[in-house]
């Protein structure tokens, strides 16, 4: 570590040697500080403010700092790459973040984390973050409102799971390059044209959306490897991922309406889970004969599904 960034730390926040090793991961070639780990802490504005001056730093980790609710101290930091402002994985406790705003500037941002963030209604402010490939904003449960995303040409990873009173997430339809996709939870959501215009979608997990009827939209593309549809009650059919010859899991527990699975019979690599709970009353031979083989695999049990997207 150079001496510049070691002194700054141990000036900034009081540490000792140990203790600025411990947080920090340094760039193997420059020696400067490139992630700073500051969880389970209470940062002043001061203090944020000077990180500006560490001018390698490409990732901040400011989760579980719950007493932080103004980013206007992170606008010095310009290079920063990515983000974590997650509150999640405490009971009852969430973050107290309203604005987004301050971190309009930050156009270098590829990664930002804002699990658990009760407060945030809005997206504004992050319309300008064209670099950013991954948000996760599992479990804001106050978010209203999403519009902001649809000019993240560029957004690959969208986790909205837990949102709960979100009313229109239309505006993922403009975003073209998307390729995994969380809605867990969202059981009262009309969806819209939110699921299509994806043809790069790989994953997508829209477990526990008992009000989803169609997922159409899906036939847009060729390349769905992991589909849940866990507790989807209200849909009618599977039919759009017959396109999808890289389908490799598929969970239909808990799918009442969906009686048929005939045109998956040549998913000879697929692992399929449907239950006793599920509408599934007969696998297409051609399905089973694969799974026979050790190609595919057909779990009928009465068992849950692990979750497909890790934290």
């Amino acid at each position: 570590m150079t001496r510049g960034d070691q002194a700054l730390l141990r000036r900034s926040f009081g540490w000792d040697d140990a203790t600025v090793e411990q947080r920090c991961e340094l760039d193997d070639t420059t020696g400067r500080v490139a992630s700073l780990s500051l969880k389970n802490t209470e940062p002043t504005p001061a203090q944020l403010r000077g990180l500006g001056r560490l001018s390698g730093l490409r990732t901040l980790m400011l989760d579980r700092c719950y007493a932080l609710a103004d980013l206007e101290p992170l606008t010095t930091l310009l290079r920063l790459q990515h983000l974590n402002l997650d509150m999640r994985h405490t009971l009852n406790f969430g973050g107290t973040i309203r604005s987004l705003a301050p971190l309009g500037g930050l156009t270098s941002l590829r990664r930002l984390d804002l699990g658990s963030q009760f407060s945030l209604e809005t997206l504004d402010g992050i319309e300008g973050l064209a670099a950013l490939e991954q948000l996760d904003l599992r479990d804001c449960r106050a978010l209203r409102s999403i519009e902001p995303i649809q000019g993240l040409r560029g957004l690959r990873t969208l986790r909205l799971g837990g949102c709960r009173v979100l009313a229109n997430i239309d505006a993922i339809a403009k975003l073209p390059a998307l390729e995994e996709l969380d809605l867990t939870g969202l059981g009262e959501l009309e969806f819209g044209s939110a699921l299509a215009g994806h043809p790069a979608l790989r994953k997508i997990d829209l477990r526990g959306c008992g009000t989803l009827r169609s997922i159409e939209g899906l036939a847009d593309g060729e390349r769905l490897e992991q589909v849940v549809l866990h507790g989807c009650s209200s849909l009618n059919g599977v039919e759009a991922l017959a396109r999808h010859r890289d389908l490799r899991e598929l969970d239909l527990e808990n799918c009442h309406g969906v009686h048929s699975i005939d045109h998956l019979a040549g998913h000879d690599q697929l692992t399929l889970l449907i239950t006793a709970y599920s509408g599934v009353t007969q696998v297409p031979p051609a399905l089973t004969a694969a799974a026979a083989q050790g190609q595919a695999t057909v779990d009928q049990r009465d068992a849950a599904m692990d979750h497909y997207f890790g934290d």
